[in-house]
């Protein structure tokens, strides 16, 4: 028992001390970044403790809490203290390894929270009583259950709202959603849209112009989506395996790098992804749950439809999830399909007549009812088929799925060969898999073949299986670890915060240092908004148009109506600008989408001898340069 309780101590030291550092990086100094190299060693060092205290015949309810307390306490403060005092024998060192700094943090912990241990196993069996456990699928939601998944929320949300904070500058996509907005409310210039885009996020988007119309606000709306998807994905899972599942699943999902970025932003896949789940979780409640052989009330079919809906609208590119999942439902649930014909011809007829709006604005604008869709592949395609798939492959468990969702996404597949091929059973968990994976590998096999390798596009693929991986290792905890479950998926819960607390700090690092390299953009665009302004007092909106090669972005910040210098570059475009106040708007870097040579000095011609402004970067060299056109 000392033993386990001695490893236990110094592995949960040094998960607590990457805990808080993560946690302090992400409060205090974005630009800090933190090695978790420790990780590992930790985090086997307290599942060797959990087996110790098993092979003793001995589980935590059941030790003495003041003894187990004192032993805990005591290796805490023995290893802190002997952590402290080889520190302070090598001052004079140059220089501290990742592992030594892990373990420095973790004395400082154990220090200082060592004596309360004593107290907290007092109450042992209270804290193990609101831990959640792998129960049948069904069971009322614990505190314990109910305090991990907010506790996976809240540290999902710090993240996200620590990049939000960084004021990264609105990017192509972003602008053109958020000038679609304000365009549809106040009338404001709209560049940059195209028909292959969809308009649902702009109409999401009326939200936050109303609350502001901030930058900050606007990247709310992936917060919330991405906080949604997680809730969604822990329902599923727990539909599904129980409340061990739906902890994994939202875990894995919150820990997918990219993810976290992608929710701080102002765009379409987050939000896409959490409708096509919540179609998922719909569709195996209308199926499994509540289907049998003789069919089902027709109105609970309805429902799918505007679900279904309102994902093609927010994201064209979810038909291809949408259309997968409805062929598992048709194919893991025959009988039922065939049995409730009327809800499902109902359920399509009103999916139909919701897309119809498309339908005919897309025969209308291109000439063919997919011709939309057609188009927005085009825009994606690769550079050879299959070349995303080999990215997807090569990098699935750094910065595609990371090592925590990446690992958890191999057991679904894997629990499904074993119970077809070695069980051959047909049930409930059966079913879930191949419900799950079905969609998730074709369509994660199709868009490998023919999109550009994003991993913005495979959320819904990737969320599918870290929900079936879930569900799997949830299936297994009990066969596999027997009394030691609990601790062990505590401990699994423990490493895969911390991981997704390590990425989410290396994120905001990363952004943190870029992001003052581009606001001088920003900072172009009010010159030019408030230069036309003075020149026009009486008007509340500036009556302006630039010519520059960042449109979307110099329209939302300025407010004027911005164009293209063509791509290659081309003479005759300031022929575009219409308003009043014309501007020329030169940034340096991208030599080839701006004029050089002998077309700058045409394009110079027309405009006042010197700029009117000029804007430094966040390195003191000139980065834009702002002239008026002359009067015509």
């Amino acid at each position: 028992m000392i033993l386990g309780l001695a490893a236990i101590s110094a592995g949960g030291l040094v998960i607590g001390a990457l805990l808080v550092a993560s946690l302090a990086s992400l409060l205090l100094d974005a630009t800090r970044r933190i090695s978790f190299t420790a990780l590992g060693p930790g985090a086997v060092l307290s599942a060797a403790g959990w087996i110790l205290l098993a092979r003793g015949g001995t589980t935590v309810p059941r030790i003495p809490p003041v003894p187990a307390g004192a032993v805990l306490a005591g290796v805490s403060l023995l290893t802190s203290a002997g952590l402290l005092a080889m520190r302070s024998a090598r001052l004079g060192a140059s220089g501290i390894g990742p592992f030594e700094e892990a373990l420095l943090t973790a004395a400082i912990i154990g220090l200082l929270g060592s004596p309360l241990l004593v107290l907290l196993l007092r109450r042992g069996e209270r804290v193990a009583a609101w831990l959640p456990a792998p129960v049948a699928p069904g069971t009322a939601v614990s505190r314990g259950e109910l305090l991990l998944l907010l506790a996976i929320l809240a540290l999902f949300a710090l993240i996200v709202i620590r990049l939000i904070a960084i004021r990264m500058i609105l990017g192509f996509d972003e602008s053109i959603y958020a000038l679609t907005t304000r365009s549809w409310v106040a009338g404001t210039p709209n560049t940059g849209w195209a028909a292959h885009r969809s308009p649902g996020i702009s109409i999401l988007g009326v939200v936050p112009w109303a609350l502001g119309g901030s930058d900050a606000a606007f990247r709310m709306i992936g917060l919330l989506f991405g906080l949604g998807g997680i809730v969604v994905a822990w329902g599923i899972g727990r539909r599904l395996a129980g409340p061990a599942a739906g902890l994994f699943g939202a875990l894995a999902i919150a820990c997918i790098p990219d993810l976290q970025l992608n929710a701080s932003f102002f765009l379409t896949d987050v939000p896409s992804m959490t409708l096509v789940l919540l179609l998922v979780l719909l569709t195996w409640r209308a199926f499994e749950e509540r289907g049998d052989d003789r069919g089902m009330p027709t109105r609970r079919w309805l429902l799918l439809a505007p679900v279904a809906a309102a994902a093609f609208y927010v994201r064209y590119g979810a038909s291809l999830p949408i259309l997968f999942v409805a062929v598992a439902a048709l194919l893991v649930w025959p009988r039922r399909a065939a049995a409730s014909w009327r809800g499902l011809l109902l359920s399509s007829a009103l999916l139909g007549v919701l897309l119809l709006p498309h339908l005919v604005e897309a025969t209308r604008l291109l000439g063919s009812p997919w011709a939309i869709a057609l188009s927005a592949r085009n825009l994606a395609a690769p550079d050879y088929p299959g070349q995303a798939l080999g990215i997807y492959l090569r990098d699935f468990f750094s910065t595609v799925a990371g090592p925590f969702a990446g690992t958890l996404a191999i057991a679904g597949p894997v629990a499904l060969a074993w119970r077809l091929v070695a069980r051959r059973r047909w049930d409930r968990l059966t079913r879930g898999y191949l419900f799950l994976l079905l969609p998730a590998v074709a369509v994660g096999l199709i868009l490998g073949e023919v999109a550009l390798a994003q991993t913005r596009y495979i959320y819904v693929p990737l969320a599918l299986l870290e929900i079936a991986g879930a569900a799997a290792v949830a299936e297994a905890l009990p066969g596999l670890l027997g009394k030691l479950r609990l601790p062990m998926a505590g401990l699994a819960i423990a490493v895969g915060m911390v991981i997704m607390l390590g990425s989410g700090a290396g994120t905001v690092a990363t952004q943190a240092a870029y992001a003052p390299g581009q606001r001088y953009l920003i900072e172009a665009a009010q010159r030019i908004r408030a230069d036309a302004l003075r020149q026009d007092p009486n008007s509340a909106e500036p009556q302006c148009a630039v010519l520059a090669y960042l449109v979307p972005e110099v329209t939302w910040y300025s407010g004027c109506a911005a164009y293209h210098f063509s791509l290659p570059p081309t003479a005759g475009r300031e022929e575009l600008l219409r308003a009043p106040r014309r501007y020329l708007l030169l940034l340096s870097g991208d030599r080839d989408r701006q004029p050089q040579g002998a077309l700058l000095d045409d394009y110079l011609a027309l405009v006042e001898p010197q700029p009117f402004a000029t804007v430094p970067n966040a390195r003191g060299e000139i980065a834009a340069r702002i002239y008026r056109f002359r009067a015509p």
